[in-house]
């Protein structure tokens, strides 16, 4: 095999990069049902206006439906697409989830590679409702991938699949794109070149007429405590302001027990917002 790869000159991610995975054997943490599942990219550069940022995500709402969002922007540019999943497609997100223990994955320690000047990074983000096991209604489990397609490569090629079965099965409710100041679109190619999916970063390249456009932060970032919260980076902070991206903490809302939030429920009552 290794002269194999010699002669051919290729070789298996797992063999230049060791993958991030729980151990055989080991459970994962118990958690309520999943309420929220996203897949976050965030486009770093020296260059001024060379980043960019990609969101995709899941939500379970209250009235029964469960929707797909891809939030993406870079070179002035910003576009939404939204699709209302079946039953089927939602049970597979929550099924796959629990099949890869993501959950315990993000409480791991694992060393992922450091990358300087132009990279793109990655966050994996879930929320759960452990209201019916004693804990919160919106519990939050982040798994801090590092640079995209690194040491989390098998896991994020596996999710766009998934998120490409979303959108294969799902019902498309909405579909914009947005043009912003255009002295931005030539300084800002550098990041919205990387907000393809994870095989497409690696090439450095994306889609003819793949949506780019920007998340609004305040729509993804998550306030966990009066001291902590979490940014739409994925990045944890406790001061006014994202030390990774510079984005400013999210206002979210104040429960009549006094708790600031920004999901739908209150953190420590779990009273509705």
């Amino acid at each position: 095999m290794a002269d194999l790869k010699k002669e051919t000159g290729t070789a298996n991610p797992e063999d230049l990069i060791p993958q991030a995975k729980v151990p055989e054997g080991v459970e994962d943490e118990p958690h309520g049902p999943l309420v929220e599942f996203s897949y976050n990219l965030s486009t770093h550069s020296m260059m001024a206006g060379g980043g960019g940022s990609r969101s995709r995500k899941i939500e379970w709402n209250s009235d029964g439906t469960v929707i797909y969002s891809d939030r993406s922007g870079g070179g002035g540019r910003n576009s939404c697409l939204e699709y209302r999943l079946t039953p089927e497609a939602a049970q597979m997100v929550r099924d796959f989830v629990k099949e890869k223990r993501l959950a315990k994955l993000s409480k791991m320690d694992i060393q992922t590679p450091m990358v300087y000047d132009c990279f793109t990074s990655a966050t994996i983000a879930m929320h759960f409702d452990d209201s019916g096991i004693g804990g919160s209604p919106w519990e939050s489990c982040t798994i801090y991938c590092g640079p995209a397609g690194m040491t989390y490569r098998s896991l994020e090629d596996q999710i766009g699949e998934l998120f490409k079965k979303c959108e294969e099965t799902g019902e498309c409710i909405r579909n914009e794109e947005k043009t912003q100041d255009e002295r931005f679109g030539f300084a800002g190619m550098g990041g919205f070149m990387m907000m393809g999916p994870p095989e497409q970063q690696r090439q450095g390249t994306s889609s003819p007429g793949q949506p780019v456009n920007q998340p609004e932060p305040r729509r993804t970032a998550v306030i966990i405590s009066k001291d902590k919260w979490i940014c739409s980076c994925g990045t944890e902070a406790s001061g006014k302001f994202c030390p990774e991206c510079g984005n400013a903490r999210p206002a979210g809302w104040i429960c009549s027990c006094g708790t600031e939030n920004t999901g739908r429920f209150c953190t420590n009552c779990g009273k509705p917002r």
